[in-house]
């Protein structure tokens, strides 16, 4: 079953961070590591993207751009 933070302490919201700040944000910031990115929309396409969201369409990450 899936866990989201909305479940979670703010102690632990906070013990996450840290463990991604001391693992792997170093690659993230640079650039070595990304997030596999399904479509991006612009936020005047916002409907569609939330369409494709609800029809459970994508596959990862729907990025709307501004």
């Amino acid at each position: 079953m899936p866990h989201h933070n909305r479940t979670r302490s703010i102690e632990e919201q906070r013990a996450i961070i840290e463990r991604v700040r001391a693992g792997i944000w170093q690659e993230i910031a640079g650039g070595r590591f990304s997030l596999p990115i399904d479509s991006r929309y612009t936020l005047g396409e916002a409907p569609a993207a939330l369409a494709r969201m609800k029809k459970n369409e994508h596959f990862d990450k729907i990025v709307l751009t501004i």
